[in-house]
């Protein structure tokens, strides 16, 4: 069974604040690579949406809402 994932507005923001730095620090290829990353992990939701966590936030909680973290840079 595939779930829909929802992306916040706010992440997408996130994520380009996100690439923006690592393109600066590190250069394109990384940056890219860094996105990649950060969207694979988002995606691997839709097949196991059990592997994201509960949020900070209660109501996002209540929601049925998820967080995950990812590990960008740990492969690069």
């Amino acid at each position: 069974m595939t779930y829909k994932v929802e992306v916040l507005p706010t992440v997408w923001e996130d994520l380009k604040h996100i690439e923006d730095w690592y393109l600066v620090q590190f250069g394109v290829e990384t940056s890219l690579k860094v996105n990649d990353h950060i969207l694979d992990a988002i995606k691997r939701l839709e097949s196991f949406p059990d592997s994201g966590s509960m949020t900070p936030d209660e109501w996002l909680n209540q929601r049925g809402y998820k967080m995950i973290i990812c590990e960008a840079c740990s492969h690069l």
